[in-house]
Formats: C-alpha cells, structure tokens, sequence
C-alpha cells in the first residue's frame, strides 16, 4: 500500500474504498503528489509558501499535528 493509499484509507475511508471499487491508479497519483510536493520545496527555498491546498495537504498538516487542519477536513470530508 503506498501513501496516498494509507492516508486517504485513514483519514476518508469512504473515498478510498470508492476507488479501490474501480481500477485506481494509486500508485501513479502517488508519483504525481510527490512531484507536486518537490517542486513546491524547490519553489519556496526553505522559506515559508502560501498554497491552494487540497484534501491531501490537510491530511499531511493533521499528520504533523496541526489540529486546525481537522475541522477544514471534516468540513470537506
């Protein structure tokens, strides 16, 4: 099980057993986040970057422990 996989399964288990249902590219999407993750680390020179963030940043902020990511999920989720 990749990442993305485990986290969504954790965190909005019924996404992910939505696309577990249908022939999902999960490792492909891995590869392409983590692309996305990359260039956002070159981009922001180790500074802090302000993002349009999306359902899987709020996972990775609540991974880290940043509690005001929850209610952003769960408004989402």
């Amino acid at each position: 099980m990749n990442l993305l996989k485990a986290n969504l399964t954790e965190f909005i288990p019924a996404l992910a057993k939505l696309a577990d249902e249908r022939d999902f590219p999960w490792d492909r999407i891995d590869r392409l986040f983590l692309k996305k993750l990359d260039k956002r680390k070159t981009l922001s020179q180790g500074e802090t970057m302000v993002v349009q963030a999306c359902i899987y940043d709020l996972i990775v902020s609540l991974k880290k422990g940043e509690k005001q990511a929850l209610g952003l999920l769960h408004f989402l989720g």
